[in-house]
């Protein structure tokens, strides 16, 4: 994630990243956006954002996942194993799709 060029578009998901490590960091929002070439007040804001929108849903645990194989699209399928399920999926399933069988598995799905 370079931040050198500040009209850059990011993502939320990069924008949780970058407070996260400014975080641990230990720096001011200025010292640490200095060095990375983004305005401050920017990533206070998205401090700020991501905080509220937590505040709003329920927390997204992100937990390690073992891939296994190399083509999801070959046709023979993929498996997705979870503490709370497991699901085998034969062929292509939609994001919806895999919307409501995350939630039938107890687990929430992204938004689109």
């Amino acid at each position: 994630m370079s931040g050198s060029n500040p009209t850059t578009r990011r993502s939320a998901a990069e924008w949780a990243a970058l407070v996260q490590a400014w975080t641990r960091s230990g720096l001011s929002a200025r010292d640490f956006a200095v060095e990375r070439g983004l305005s401050p007040t920017t990533l206070s804001w998205w401090k700020w954002r991501l905080a509220k929108g937590r505040a709003e849903t329920e927390a997204v645990e992100l937990i390690p996942v073992e891939v296994i194989g190399e083509d999801v699209d070959s046709g023979e399928g993929w498996e997705l194993r979870t503490a709370t399920g497991h699901l085998r999926v034969h062929g292509a399933l939609r994001g919806t799709e895999l919307r409501v069988v995350l939630g039938a598995m107890g687990l929430r799905g992204g938004r689109s």
